[in-house]
């Protein structure tokens, strides 16, 4: 836990909330704040998405996080990205203080050069020069004048990439390297017969002894994690306007009830209540 008098040298910025859009463009949120559940934060949000590339790091209390079909516990020093667009669930607790970044959904892109397009969680120590560190960063964000905003999205990126190369970074998730590189090749065997068969072969693994680990450690099967995969494609699908339809079209439903009764499913509201509900704020 981190100590109250450390935690007073930033908690003050929740109040001072730092919002600005790069070039007047809607599409170009640039952003560092200090949120609280307290001050409005939501304790619960499920299947969400967000337009922008978010850096957050936990600074007190806990809770729950889904994240790449991922589920992580939430504690100070938990430190994860979500890129644009990607569909997410967090339960908070009433204590939950957050440090966050949000940058354009082109710097998304540019860490994919740095790194595969998945989550990156770690555990970082919150020491006193820590949180000074992200002090620092608040206030470059709040003094940046309007013309210089590039600058600062530029040195916010290069904090947020350093922050997650630095050797002393620890994984939080047992097991983790197994998990990435099993998720990956679930992901990129997706349009096979048999992608688990697939992936456990490329691991050196019998199936079964594949789908044990795996599910011991994810709560879900290969198989229903290639589903859930699928199936936030297509919640993303239509959070960007295509029609059901469409949706159903690519995700190979010939009809359109069947592929709502499978959405159902996975979300527990129908593809058009869905879309009635996807909203793109800042949570």
């Amino acid at each position: 836990m981190v100590k109250k008098d450390d935690i007073a040298v930033i908690l003050p910025l929740e109040n001072n909330s730092c919002h600005r859009l790069l070039n007047s463009d809607a599409r170009s949120h640039v952003s560092c704040n200090v949120n609280t559940v307290e001050s409005g934060l939501r304790k619960q949000v499920n299947n969400h998405s967000l337009p922008y590339l978010t850096f957050i790091c936990v600074l007190n209390g806990g809770g729950k996080l889904v994240l790449d079909g991922l589920n992580f516990d939430m504690q100070p020093g938990l430190a994860f990205i979500r890129y644009p667009n990607k569909i997410f669930s967090i339960t908070r607790s009433e204590d939950y203080v957050e440090f966050s970044i949000a940058l354009p959904p082109d710097f998304g892109t540019l860490l994919k050069k740095y790194v595969s397009d998945r989550t990156l969680c770690t555990l970082r120590p919150l020491d006193t020069n820590t949180l000074k560190s992200m002090r620092n960063i608040f206030d470059f964000c709040r003094d940046t004048p309007d013309d210089k905003l590039l600058t600062f999205a530029a040195e916010a990126f290069k904090y947020i990439v350093g922050l997650h190369f630095k050797p002393e970074s620890n994984p939080i998730c047992e097991n983790e390297l197994f998990i990435e590189r099993a998720c990956r090749l679930l992901i990129d065997n997706n349009g096979i017969n048999s992608p688990g068969r697939e992936t456990a072969q490329k691991m050196g693994l019998g199936y079964e002894s594949f789908r044990k680990k795996f599910k011991t450690i994810m709560k879900i099967s290969p198989k229903q994690y290639v589903s859930k995969q699928n199936f936030y494609k297509a919640a993303t699908m239509l959070s960007e306007n295509l029609s059901i339809k469409e949706v159903a079209d690519k995700m190979g439903y010939s009809e359109i009830p069947a592929f709502s009764r499978q959405f159902k499913k996975h979300f527990s509201v129908s593809p058009s209540e869905y879309r009635k509900t996807a909203r793109h704020d800042f949570y």
